[in-house]
Order: structure tokens, then sequence, then C-alpha cells
């Protein structure tokens, strides 16, 4: 299965998905919030200001008075929403973002905010109603159907997941993150060659991607192809000569072909990972009583 560290690693690369999406809705704030209240505007302006220098609490205040003076006043609204999702107050960012949807049903960025914020709220199931509208608005934007795919995932809904990858895939066919997201559907479906078609794809898009050249080597070891699993690891150690789990899949291929010094090294290294350690303690220690009753079986030998 999947370790904890590419789960981990998985996740940040959504998570940093999100915040992409919050650096990118900033410059639509370059114009001028379209307002009738002079005051309104002001407040919006020192807010915005201070949003961008990372104070929120301050930019808050500003933002809440730009709304109090002029309601109307959506990208008020909407920025008071990243703020507080900058916060980590998903959802009251998610509020704030209904908000400006409720006065401008076809604001793209409210919905791609609305649906991160639910999110990260573990509203799977809110947060695909939201991609829903999203897609239908925009048939032709590949990220509503991205994250809705992430939902289902978030969600153990694999089956469901796929499909969304998939349009997702004719609409923007070079993104290395979608086939490696294919990837990672096809493993917990148990579609294993499929799954290595997907990860091998990303691979060629983004040759440099230790994790996606990893998922390689994991998936040809739970194939068994363990010879291949061993090459695609090495070229994991390469790029990473400590990557516990690529250690851990050539100290099995070498122990099971019974080239035992060589593996223990490699557990040796693998055990000085947290994650990795309990499995390569326990190989070392069986590896070590093989190679004691090597020599004394040697020395019998010898001896006869």
């Amino acid at each position: 299965m999947y370790s904890r560290q590419y789960i981990y690693k998985f996740t940040c690369v959504i998570g940093a998905i999100y915040c992409t999406v919050l650096t990118l809705i900033i410059p639509v704030f370059a114009d001028k919030p379209v307002t009738v209240n002079r005051e309104s505007g002001q407040e919006y302006e020192m807010g915005l200001t201070m949003y961008r220098e990372g104070k929120y609490a301050q930019a808050d205040v500003h933002f809440l008075k730009a709304i109090e003076f002029d309601k109307r006043n959506t990208a008020a609204y909407f920025t008071h929403g990243l703020s507080l999702w900058g916060q980590k107050k998903f959802h009251e960012a998610a509020e704030q973002f209904r908000t400006v949807l409720s006065k401008d049903s076809t604001h793209v960025k409210a919905m791609k905010a609305l649906s991160a914020a639910l999110m990260d709220d573990g509203e799977y199931e809110k947060a695909l109603d939201v991609y829903d509208m999203g897609i239908s608005a925009n048939p032709e934007d590949y990220s509503f159907l991205f994250n809705k795919a992430r939902a289902y995932i978030k969600l153990e809904d694999y089956e469901k997941a796929l499909p969304n990858l998939e349009k997702a895939i004719s609409l923007s066919p070079k993104r290395s993150d979608l086939h490696e997201t294919k990837g990672y559907v096809f493993f917990h479906l148990k579609q294993l060659s499929k799954a290595l078609e997907s990860y091998q794809y990303a691979l060629n898009l983004t040759p440099e991607n230790i994790n996606i050249r990893y998922m390689v080597a994991q998936v040809l070891a739970q194939m068994d192809q363990t010879n291949q699993a061993a090459q695609a690891a090495e070229k994991v150690i390469e790029l990473n000569k400590n990557h516990a789990r690529a250690h851990i899949i050539i100290a099995d291929h070498k122990r099971q072909t019974g080239r035992l010094k060589e593996a223990l090294s490699h557990y040796r290294i693998a055990a000085q990972s947290l994650e990795t350690r309990a499995y390569a303690e326990y190989y070392i220690g069986v590896i070590t009583d093989q190679i004691e009753e090597q020599r004394i079986e040697r020395e019998y030998q010898e001896n006869r």
C-alpha cells in the first residue's frame, strides 16, 4: 500500500494547489471594486494592502467596514473570505464566498474558493455540489473536474473519481498531476497495470518528480516485478540517496535473490527513517542471523 510519506506528500500537493488558487485569485482586485460608495472603496483598498502583507486580522477590520459602507462591494466579501481562509477559518470563509455567489452566480473565482474552503473544512459532499456548479458554468475548465475527483478520493469513492479525471485529462492532457492522480486512483482500484501506465506517463512529463518515480517502483513491486522495481528504485536513490522507501524496495529484492550483505546495507539506511525503521530492523535481524548461520556452516564444513 501507499506509504504515509507518499500520502502526506500527495496531500501536500493537493494543499499546494489550493494555495496556488488562493494566490492566483488576488490579481483580480487590481481593478477598483464595483461600488458607488467612496468610503467602501477606500476601506477595501486598505484591507487589500494588509491582506497582501499577511496581516489578516487587520485586513478583516477594513473589509468589514467596506461591506458596512456598501453591501454591493463583492470584492470586499471575497477578499475577506480569502483572509479568513488564510487564518484557517474555513467555515467562515465559505460563508463569505457564498455571499459573493448570491450576488454574482457566475463568479468563477468564488466557486473555486468556496469549494476549496469546503474541502479544507472536511465538507467533501458540499464541495461536490460546488464543483458541479463550476463544471456546468465552465465546461472547458479542467480544474473543477480535477478537484471534483479529489473530493471523491477524500470520500474513498475511487470509481466516481476516475471519470472526472479522464474528462480533466481530455481538457489538459499534458498536466502530470492529473496523470499522477489517475495512477493513485487505479492503485486503489487494484488495477496495477493501469496505475503503472498512468504513473509512467506522468513521469515522462516530469522526469525529475521523485514522488512519481518512487510510485513507479512501488507499483512494480506490488506487481511482483521485483527486478524492474529495484531498478526504478535505484533511480529514486540517484535523486535522493536517503529515500527510505526506495531502499526498502532495493533491499527486499536483494534479500529475495540471496545477496544478503547488499540487502543489509540498504536496510540499515532505511532503518534511519522512523517510517521504515521497524520493517528494516526486523530484516536486519533476520539477515544477521542468516549470515551467522552461514558462517557457522562454513566453519563446520572446513573442519570436518
